[in-house]
């Protein structure tokens, strides 16, 4: 299933060829190829099963000037719920080449086949700030915002459980 979900950023902001993204979820797979350097860096999880990568976005959440990419993964097992699902944030550092993750999101309250991260978009929120959207298997009425204030790659042991479906404006 290589290619199961495709999106395409520009993770150095100097490059000249916009870098592909794509997964194979069947095999907890995403693969990032760097268009300028002409290689390829692998991210994987160890929650087997997970469909890592089933859903992909890139968009910039913070203040630095690279975009950062985040992975779906439905079928995460979180908190002995089976099927609750996450979502994964990568950071990539332009002076190494790489890409770290940075942090996890789940539901406040993982539920068994819940699926949270089934479908992910990074999108406009207003004139300075982007917005993380994430919906799992029972979309619409879950639609979770994470407003660009509670994201915080600096301290990636916070959102882990730590958001609940919210509207309106952040």
């Amino acid at each position: 299933d290589a290619g199961a979900a495709i999106t395409t950023a520009k993770f150095d902001p100097a490059s000249t060829l916009t870098d592909v993204v794509y997964s194979a979820p069947s095999i907890n797979k995403v693969f990032v190829r760097l268009g300028d350097l002409g290689v390829t860096r692998e991210l994987t999880i160890t929650n087997i099963g997970s469909e890592f990568g089933y859903a992909l976005a890139a968009g910039n959440l913070d203040d630095d000037p690279e975009p950062e990419l985040v992975v779906g993964a439905p079928r995460s097992n979180v908190d002995g719920e089976t099927d609750a699902g996450a979502i994964y944030v990568y950071d990539y550092d332009s002076a190494t080449d790489e890409f770290t993750q940075t942090t996890m999101y789940t539901t406040s309250s993982p539920s068994a086949s819940e699926k949270f991260g089934k479908t992910v978009a990074i999108a406009p929120w207003d004139a300075t700030r982007n917005i993380l959207v994430v919906n799992d298997s029972r979309m619409p009425e879950t639609t979770h915002l994470i407003p660009r204030a509670d994201y915080n790659p600096k301290t990636p042991a916070v959102p882990h459980g730590m958001f609940a479906p919210q509207f309106g404006t952040p």
